[in-house]
């Protein structure tokens, strides 16, 4: 969280290299935590897109989440 929130501090588009290696990061922790069930991974991050308050979970700002989003399309768009 702290890479994403120091590109968007610095102007860093995530769909620059930087945002290509976060979401790269992204993609190999959820492959570990999720063991490739795509289902679970997906629900997963509909709940951390919720509120902080009705999840419980650590409060990301919408501009992280939304990096991460970007990051992450940039990367499957290019890995065809």
């Amino acid at each position: 969280m702290r890479q994403i929130e120091w590109c968007i501090e610095h102007s860093i588009a995530p769909e620059s290299e930087e945002g290509a290696r976060i979401a790269n990061e992204l993609i190999a922790l959820s492959d570990e935590t999720f063991k490739g069930d795509e289902e679970l991974m997906n629900k997963f991050w509909e709940v951390r897109k919720r509120p902080s308050e009705e999840t419980g979970l650590y409060p990301v700002s919408e501009a992280v989440l939304e990096f991460v989003e970007r990051s992450l399309l940039c990367v499957t768009q290019q890995d065809g």
